[in-house]
């Protein structure tokens, strides 16, 4: 039947109890079988302690952690609560087993602490805060990248002096081989279209482009702290040096190079300049060649024209229509000035035995000349010869040296004697 107990039962070296409402034991309680159903809570004193192979529950009612913690075991690292309440703390080593590791907030990590990936620990994330703080990215267990506190980044360089310096060469590629591609440089608040460029092109990708845009864009060139190269937004280039020369041309091709002017309308070709074998025929490459499509004119004192060379090679000296190998107009005429030496100016027609000297004055087309005829000396006027010294010295009029017999080389004329004795019946 049953036993009805007021006071206190005591049970010693009892090895089974079916049932019972409260009870004290001193030494704990082994179920070796089933289970122990509780229909609201287990109190377990200070130092007591639950063992077991596994809990099962979402421990979302769990409070008071603080000072909990769970033995190591194996190849886990241990995770424990101490300090305030809900604080979780980990071990010098923490290992995560599974896949993913999700935070709905922040992570942190002390100052100048690592986040480190991979086995052997190379790759890493690492922050520090305060005024000379940073954040680093590293691979190889070296730093490659970091941000300072204000603001910049540093590719290969750890104390950067601008808003982005890169250590070594940068690399832009785009998706195709056709080109567009490059860094655009944006000047404050202007539009995106409207940005400077250094970028590819040419349909391949084969032409580089440095662009300022805009109807007034500039692109400038400084060295030393001061401009020497500026391209304008019509093509005028300017440039301006500080040494003695200006430009020079180089080239490292045997038979030298030439500058070509394509600069006529529609970008016809109007000259050259250069080593004279690539640009007249029979000069050598040390031949300094000006070539010009047509006429080549000097001016000075501004756009005044003072010397032309024509097409056809006729050279006109203070007119721009010369009608003679050599045309002088105006100025103070012709003067043939040498300062040692008998001879000052020579005439040689190398294509027959006689030429003249003409003088022309204005609108006049019967000329005074000067002439030669094989070795003599002949004077004439209206286009006619009037007086000869032929070679043997003999002074003629009205005679060719072929038809003076005399062998006198004194003759006398009316109005003035050459020499004495002289000899009459011419």
């Amino acid at each position: 039947g049953n036993v009805s107990v007021g006071g206190t039962l005591t049970y010693q070296d009892v090895t089974n109890v079916d049932a019972l409402g409260i009870g004290t034991f001193r030494t704990g309680i082994n179920v070796s079988g089933g289970q122990i159903d509780v229909g609201s809570n287990i109190k377990i004193g200070n130092a007591g302690v639950i063992t077991a192979t596994s809990f099962v529950g979402s421990g979302a009612n769990l409070t008071g952690l603080s000072g909990v913690s769970v033995a190591n075991q194996a190849d886990n690292r241990l995770i424990t609560a101490t300090g305030t309440t809900d604080a979780l703390n980990g071990e010098a080593n923490l290992t995560f087993s599974s896949n993913t590791l999700e935070v709905n907030n922040i992570i942190k990590l002390s100052d100048a602490g690592f986040l480190k990936f991979g086995v052997s620990n190379t790759a890493f994330v690492r922050g520090k805060d305060d005024t000379d703080g940073y954040l680093q990215l590293g691979t190889g267990g070296a730093e490659r990248v970091r941000i300072t506190s204000a603001g910049r980044l540093g590719i290969g360089v750890n104390d950067p002096d601008a808003k982005l310096e890169v250590l070594e060469d940068i690399f832009v590629k785009g998706s195709s081989g056709d080109g567009d591609t490059g860094i655009q440089i944006r000047s404050g608040s202007s539009a995106l279209s409207n940005q400077h460029q250094i970028r590819t092109g040419g349909g391949n990708g084969n032409m580089l482009f440095l662009e300022a845009v805009g109807n007034t864009g500039i692109i400038a060139m400084e060295t030393a702290g001061s401009e020497k190269l500026r391209i304008a937004s019509d093509g005028k280039v300017t440039t301006s040096t500080t040494g003695l020369i200006s430009h020079d041309f180089g080239t490292t091709s045997s038979t030298g190079a030439y500058l070509h002017f394509d600069l006529g309308a529609n970008g016809a070709n109007i000259g050259y300049m250069g080593p004279g074998n690539h640009l007249v025929t029979g000069a050598a490459v040390s031949d300094l060649a000006i070539r010009s499509g047509a006429n080549l004119v000097f001016s000075t004192s501004g756009a005044t024209e003072r010397v032309r060379i024509a097409s056809d090679g006729d050279m006109g000296v203070g007119t721009n229509s010369p009608s003679a190998r050599l045309h002088v107009n105006g100025g103070d005429g012709l003067l043939v000035e040498r300062s040692a030496g008998t001879s000052i100016a020579g005439f040689k027609h190398s294509g027959a035995s006689a030429m003249n000297i003409y003088f022309q004055n204005t609108g006049s087309t019967n000329h005074p000349y000067i002439g030669s005829s094989n070795q003599d000396l002949t004077l004439g006027t209206n286009n006619s010869e009037r007086l000869r010294i032929d070679s043997a010295g003999r002074f003629l009029k009205g005679l060719t040296g072929s038809g003076a017999s005399r062998s006198s080389t004194s003759v006398r004329y009316p109005h003035f004697q050459l020499s004495s004795p002289w000899s009459s019946g011419l």
